[in-house]
């Protein structure tokens, strides 16, 4: 819901700023690189999903406590994530 949302203000703002001339025929164009855009970027988080949660946090958990498994799977997701943090996305 949020990404038409954003699909929606960018069509309507677009024109009205004309900061960028607006084609209306590229409209469903526009709207399926960003359904298709959208899919492909559900693959890494899919990925990482099931390497967080469906590996590593059942492995932590089985060997230590809640707080203890919390605190280091936080570390390591800051430093995997970091990079991106710091690179501002």
């Amino acid at each position: 819901m949020p990404a038409a949302l954003v699909f929606l203000i960018t069509m309507i703002a677009v024109p009205v700023s004309g900061a960028v001339t607006y084609h209306p025929e590229h409209g469903a164009r526009l709207l399926l690189l960003a359904v298709l855009l959208s899919l492909v970027g559900c693959i890494p988080a899919l990925g990482e999903e099931i390497g967080w949660r469906g590996f590593l946090w059942p492995l932590m958990r089985r060997r230590l406590t809640f707080l203890a498994s919390t605190a280091i799977m936080f570390v390591i997701w800051w430093i995997y994530h970091a990079v991106l943090v710091f690179a501002g996305w």
